[in-house]
């Protein structure tokens, strides 16, 4: 029984198709489809006779119900070096936004994409999404990156090899893996680092903000905040998601005077200019008899109001020994 409209997309085998489910409170829910692209179809923003051959897995769609997705083209001037690209609907109608062989905006002469993954599409419309290159002086140390199009163009986000913000002179970004992308054009990730002063103590770290102003929210090895000196963080792990102002979450393993194995995990969250602590273990576990302490703590999930929820284990009494807590009172955001 459905109390609320909601939307899922069916995969055939040849086509993108949005489905969408109604207010309906018996089966008999009413059905209708929208056919956003067919193999055979014209692909948009390519060479006359050239259509989609096949759709990859990943396609989804934004607040809005438009959607983004990955194909494979054939037809005359395909072949395996440029077979490949990313369309959306974000503009108000489907648009090619990026194609395998094509120049990497902010990249070398020559230099082209050679991958497109893991595409994200926000309720502005815009997309953004993860490549790797090929061409002219492009090796392990720099064959990576993040793009988007909400300058009215496409654009390089950041780029291994490229500056690493707040971190000093010479210090660049290792490779890039997964990102979060909000609603209003801020993005997420958590990267590794190397150059000058950069060793397993310090090498890894988490930025946020626009991509013209992407702001480092915590590295390993800084202090950590609230605790005597000598504390610090040991590691550092983004969570899936972020808050529409910014906001990101992430574990730690925190080292120091007084850190042992029963205290030394701990949940932040926060901005470039705040970060706080939401839990660590050995502390108290909220909305619970008293005496039941974390004794573990899983990654968590951030949602659009930058509220956490995470799974932890706790002291055992009573047959409990784990439970769920979200900051998001009275609400369900997951």
């Amino acid at each position: 029984m459905f109390t609320g409209p909601r939307c899922k997309l069916a995969f055939p085998a040849a086509a993108v198709v949005v489905l969408c489910l109604g207010h309906a409170r018996t089966t008999h829910a009413a059905v209708t489809f929208r056919t956003v692209a067919l193999t055979g179809d014209a692909a948009p923003g390519t060479d006359p006779g050239v259509t989609f051959k096949s759709f990859r897995k990943g396609v989804s769609l934004n607040g809005l119900g438009q959607t983004v997705f990955q194909a494979v083209l054939q037809g005359p001037g395909v072949d395996s070096t440029n077979a490949n690209g990313l369309w959306s609907e974000g503009s108000g109608a489907l648009n090619l936004v990026a194609r395998q062989g094509n120049h990497a905006p902010g990249t070398e002469p020559g230099v082209v994409f050679e991958f497109l993954s893991t595409a994200t599409l926000n309720d502005t419309g815009h997309v953004a999404f993860r490549g790797s290159l090929t061409g002219p002086g492009i090796d392990s140390a720099n064959d990576s990156g993040i793009w988007w199009n909400g300058t009215g163009a496409l654009a390089q986000v950041a780029r291994a090899g490229g500056s690493a913000p707040d971190t000093g002179p010479g210090v660049v970004f290792t490779g890039f893996g997964d990102f979060a992308f909000n609603n209003n054009d801020s993005f997420a990730f958590g990267e590794r680092i190397t150059g000058p002063g950069v060793d397993d103590t310090n090498n890894v770290g988490i930025w946020s903000g626009p991509s013209d102003d992407l702001r480092l929210v915590v590295r390993r090895g800084d202090p950590a905040p609230g605790f005597g000196a000598g504390t610090s963080f040991s590691t550092v792990q983004i969570a899936p998601g972020m808050g529409q102002a910014g906001q990101v979450g992430w574990t730690a393993e925190l080292v120091g005077p007084e850190i042992d194995s029963t205290n030394n995990e701990s949940l932040w969250s926060g901005l470039p200019s705040s970060i706080n602590l939401v839990a660590r273990i050995g502390d108290q576990a909220p909305d619970i008899e008293a005496g039941k302490l974390f004794t573990s703590l899983n990654l968590p999930k951030v949602n659009a109001l930058g509220e956490m929820v995470f799974l932890a284990g706790v002291t055992t009494t009573r047959g409990i020994d784990a439970g769920i807590w979200s900051q998001a009172a009275g609400r369900c955001n997951w």
